[in-house]
């Protein structure tokens, strides 16, 4: 066993939403034009199916690729935590959402009705454990097969959505956030969708994309591309929970990995996964408590 080291209100359809989604292409769609209707989509008879195409998403193509049969439990946490046990779920996933598309209506609360491992003797698998020192330093220690040399992530102030990744082989990764895509306004503040580039070196590029429009605003996908290179799905992760957005205060979900695939891949995968979270939910805005609210109202 190796280590890694981390330092670490009701709204119905109404003619005029139809009206603004079926003018808008979906080549041409953003996410923030959508906004007045995908809150409608739990008050609507209208099939799931349906309204994922009046949003422009075509699910069913988007799937992961069908060996990604490997899945990854990562229970909620934020960055308080100090054990954070990772767990294989791959046949629970697969009973729970069957062949629900991925980002889905169905496929949502499924999952989200999945039930979570616990560890408490159910016959739950811990495939990694993430032990956090200090708020900003852990070791993550993968469980089972030949595990890698021993990796080191060090995460920067709050953010700043840039740190690196050291695989103990003189290797080093730096992992940066980019935002090619529009920032959303909501009530709550701005939402962003940054990317995040992994640099493993060489001709090969690794990025963490989010597809709001497309994929919905609670996937990641982890793509590899080359010059000579079609580009290559890695890994995918899926938020647990039916919100619109990725959540600021805490991170929960499931990552899935192609099965027999390589392990050197799949750590850096998780490594940098772990990484970017934490890193996310200083990027979105936090939610204030009614007695905050209260009191800004009074002095004003």
């Amino acid at each position: 066993m190796a280590d890694i080291i981390i330092d670490t209100s009701s709204h119905y359809i109404t003619d005029s939403d139809m009206a603004s989604v079926s003018t808008t292409t979906s080549s041409k769609a953003r996410w923030t034009d959508f906004e007045s209707f995908g809150r409608s989509i739990g008050h609507t008879n209208i099939p799931a199916h349906v309204v994922d195409q009046l949003l422009g998403r075509d699910l069913v193509a988007a799937a992961p690729p069908a060996h990604f049969s490997r899945v990854l439990f990562i229970p909620r946490h934020d960055r308080h935590i100090a054990h954070l046990p990772l767990y294989d779920v791959s046949t629970a996933y697969a009973r729970a959402v069957g062949d629900a598309p991925m980002g889905s209506s169905k496929y949502r609360v499924e999952l989200a009705l999945m039930r979570r491992p616990t560890g408490d003797g159910h016959g739950d698998i811990v495939s990694h454990l993430l032990t956090v020192h200090g708020g900003v330093r852990g070791v993550l220690e993968r469980r089972g097969g030949d595990a890698p040399a021993e990796t080191t992530i060090a995460l920067p102030g709050s953010g700043s959505g840039t740190f690196a990744i050291d695989s103990g082989r003189n290797r080093r990764t730096n992992v940066s956030a980019s935002f090619p895509l529009a920032d959303q306004r909501t009530p709550g503040g701005i939402i962003r969708f940054p990317y995040f580039d992994v640099d493993i070196g060489g001709r090969e590029q690794w990025q963490w994309q989010i597809h709001p429009c497309e994929h919905g605003a609670l996937r990641y996908t982890l793509v590899r591309s080359s010059d000579d290179l079609q580009p290559k799905v890695v890994a995918v992760y899926h938020h647990v929970g039916v919100s619109l957005n990725l959540p600021a205060d805490y991170s929960e979900g499931v990552l899935l990995l192609p099965e027999g695939g390589s392990e050197v891949e799949a750590e850096l995968a998780v490594a940098s996964l772990l990484g970017f979270l934490w890193q996310l939910r200083d990027m979105h805005p936090k939610k204030r408590s009614l007695t905050t609210k209260l009191f800004r109202g009074r002095r004003a």
